[in-house]
């Protein structure tokens, strides 16, 4: 059987986000003729701090081999001793707050103000540079090369996938596979550069981009995971167009059917349900939504008693007028904050939920993970914004329905779809088997197979 090096800095029992990934293939992979070993960081370094999940570490097949390196944070350091510093400061200079009051007082606040603005800009581009560049995973990558080097020379894979972000993933990945002349495959979940990122300097965003085209020309193939991605690396780098190949995110097969489906089909409550999984925070925000609703209610037009709205998960808004719309809305009976569940509970409530509610900002070349997992539960999806690869994704595959995140949309189809329930169908499963990880599995197989004759020619 031959051997492929996954490098995913994320990997169970770390529970981020990334690591479902390389997880997911890791386990199928096998039936299609590549036995995988990972390098990964551990969970006492990975940043940010991620949870721990002992259950997904129990899905990682016992054969399979997981090289753990930890690495430090020098960063994490600095910034907590800055911040002690910072407070000892602050405490020194409130003795002497009395002393700058009138006008030269701030007059020189001003000019202070202005020095501290420059300093901070300094500060910050030699923080980025030397601790935060690419990513503040930067330090793994000395300690992940040298301890796959210092092995013996039969533990030589066949090839190496690695998956970014962190982009130092794929930096490692490449290095490896220069060493080892063999084939290497850089896996894109997100665009490195050209999409929401925000480097402290024009140098450092030319670097990244040098960076990302380096590991582009290294690499026998690039995996991007939406279509979009896809044309927008065609279109930045045109000399390389065979190299990019679309596989997309998925759904582990086990959970992919659910009893409860059936029943919640059978039996539709009157009142409509949407239901949104996992955290609320930052640019993820329900803020159109509550407002549609509160503005619906107030005009008489609807009937709070025929429309639930059910958030599972931590609510971590920093937004007051968010937070006291949702106050509101919980007086009145139609929002209920549940805290989080575990996931296999949420996986049998996402099945008897009427629709699955998805809160996407606008990151046109992205498609949420949470997706594939809602495609599981066979239920109708209702996204919320995601202009772009998300809403194209719902569109083809017929998976539910997408709005503009603006109040008078929101409302317009909240009417629509409380008068017509039947535009939200479940999705057919010959729509979505096509996200099985052991589908997009085969597909990996093929891709990795092709890459091997190819060197060997």
């Amino acid at each position: 059987m031959k051997q492929v090096l996954m490098v995913a800095y994320y990997f169970p029992p770390i529970a981020a986000t990334g690591a479902m990934r390389p997880l997911n293939f890791c386990r199928h992979l096998p039936s299609y003729g590549w036995m995988p070993s990972v390098l990964a960081t551990g969970h006492p370094s990975a940043l940010p701090p991620q949870a721990s999940d002992v259950d997904l570490l129990q899905r990682v097949p016992a054969e399979i081999e997981v090289i753990r390196v930890q690495h430090g944070n020098p960063l994490g350091r600095l910034l907590a001793y800055r911040d002690r510093l910072k407070r000892m400061l602050n405490r020194k200079a409130s003795e002497f707050s009395l002393h700058s009051a009138g006008m030269d007082g701030i007059a020189s606040s001003c000019r202070a103000d202005q020095r501290e603005s420059a300093f901070a800009t300094a500060r910050r581009f030699v923080f980025d540079a030397w601790l935060n560049f690419p990513d503040p995973q930067c330090r793994w990558y000395g300690l992940a090369v040298r301890a796959m080097v210092a092995r013996s020379a039969d533990k030589r894979p066949d090839a190496i996938w690695a998956t970014g972000g962190p982009w130092t993933s794929l930096l490692v990945g490449k290095r490896l596979a220069q060493q080892w002349a063999v084939p290497f495959v850089a896996d894109f979940r997100d665009p490195w550069v050209g999409g929401h990122e925000f480097f402290s300097s024009a140098l450092l965003h030319r670097r990244a981009a040098q960076l990302e085209r380096s590991v582009c020309e290294a690499a026998s193939r690039v995996i991007l995971n939406t279509e979009e991605l896809r044309v927008r690396f065609c279109e930045q780098y045109p000399q390389w167009q065979t190299k990019f190949v679309v596989i997309t995110n998925g759904y582990a097969q086990e959970m992919a059917l659910h009893p409860a489906i059936d029943d919640a089909i059978a039996n539709p409550p009157s009142a409509l349900e949407f239901s949104h999984f996992g955290t609320v925070y930052g640019n993820r925000s329900p803020l159109a939504l509550f407002q549609a609703v509160q503005e619906l209610m107030r005009e008489g037009v609807l009937d709070r008693t025929r429309l639930t709205l059910r958030f599972i998960g931590a609510w971590d808004v920093d937004d007051p007028t968010c937070d006291q719309l949702a106050k509101s809305l919980e007086e009145h009976g139609v929002l209920q904050r549940v805290p989080p569940i575990p996931h296999q509970a949420c996986l049998k409530e996402m099945a008897k939920s009427d629709v699955l509610l998805l809160l996407q900002p606008d990151y046109p070349l992205q498609v949420p993970a949470k997706i594939y997992e809602y495609v599981t539960a066979g239920r109708p999806l209702f996204v919320l914004g995601g202009e772009g690869a998300t809403a194209n994704l719902v569109h083809r595959h017929q998976l539910g329905r997408c709005c503009p995140n603006r109040v008078s949309e929101v409302k317009r189809t909240l009417m629509e779809l409380m008068g017509d329930r039947t535009s939200l169908m479940p999705p057919s499963p010959a729509d979505t088997e096509q996200f099985n990880y052991a589908v997009l599995s085969k597909r990996l197989a093929d891709l990795l197979d092709n890459t091997v004759q190819e060197k060997i020619r």
